[in-house]
């Protein structure tokens, strides 16, 4: 049950590092690429003022939707990724470590969700209001992005980069894949970091490349973790396997679970 449980971890850890590594670049090409985004994105910077941002929005609600919903779906598919790596790394120990990773894929699924959110209630109602309600809305909404931004991408960032170091760091010393896992799991906490940084440095700037150059290889660390846990469920299932108690013992139900083994 266990082995199985282990494997249906890396399945889900696969599945978000495609996800993140592959399709989410794909839709940005093929999806927002067309609708102009960026270019808006950049009169918004550049004005200081998200209503352009807000204009391109209120003709997209429905791709706003989706692409939120893709960029949250891999954080929310490996919640319980960080307690399965800490049993394989750590065994009863590294519980500080699980918490930074979980708490960290909280925060950037739930900001994301709640920035599309936001962004599709104000493009919804800017139609309908005057050219000064409009400029105030974009202001308004500039500033809730830029924090949640910050926010993102400084405490999220940093929790997940701390977690990242600590799982891998161990593996890295391992031969195979382990050590492939570790060593792109390491530069993806140092890329963590450094958007980290970058974001309290200069927290209305774009960095949306850095963060998705982090993102792909996040999803490539997590490709790699998939292949290695289902590959190895069976045997990491056995080491798990807990010592059989007194009583278990004394009522002889292990020397018959043994007896049939050999059988």
């Amino acid at each position: 049950m266990l082995s199985l449980k282990i494997r249906a971890r890396g399945q889900s850890a696969l599945f978000a590092g495609v996800l993140l590594a592959i399709f989410m670049p794909f839709i940005s090409i093929v999806g927002l690429g067309p609708t102009q985004f960026l270019h808006f994105e950049q009169l918004s910077l550049q004005a200081q003022n998200y209503l352009p941002l807000l204009t391109w929005a209120s003709h997209f609600p429905l791709l706003i939707t989706l692409y939120s919903g893709l960029e949250a779906l891999p954080f929310l598919s490996i919640i319980a990724l960080p307690h399965t790596l800490r049993r394989v790394v750590f065994g009863e120990k590294g519980a500080v470590s699980q918490w930074m990773g979980i708490a960290g894929m909280v925060i950037f699924a739930g900001i994301t969700l709640v920035n599309a959110t936001l962004l599709l209630a104000y493009s919804g109602q800017i139609t309908a209001m005057s050219s000064a309600a409009q400029s105030a809305a974009g202001a308004q909404f500039r500033i809730i992005s830029v924090n949640e931004s910050l926010f993102t991408d400084s405490i999220g960032g940093l929790l997940l980069a701390l977690w990242l170091w600590l799982i891998n760091f161990p593996l890295v010393r391992l031969p195979g894949l382990e050590r492939l896992a570790g060593i792109a799991g390491l530069l993806a906490s140092a890329l963590f970091a450094a958007a980290a940084a970058f974001a309290i440095y200069a927290p209305e700037s774009s960095h949306q490349g850095l963060v998705g150059l982090t993102l792909a290889l996040f999803g490539i660390w997590l490709a790699l973790v998939g292949v290695l846990l289902i590959n190895r469920s069976v045997a990491l299932g056995e080491d798990f396997h807990p010592p059989a108690t007194a009583d278990e013992v004394s009522d002889g139900s292990v020397i018959a679970e043994d007896d049939t083994l050999r059988a």
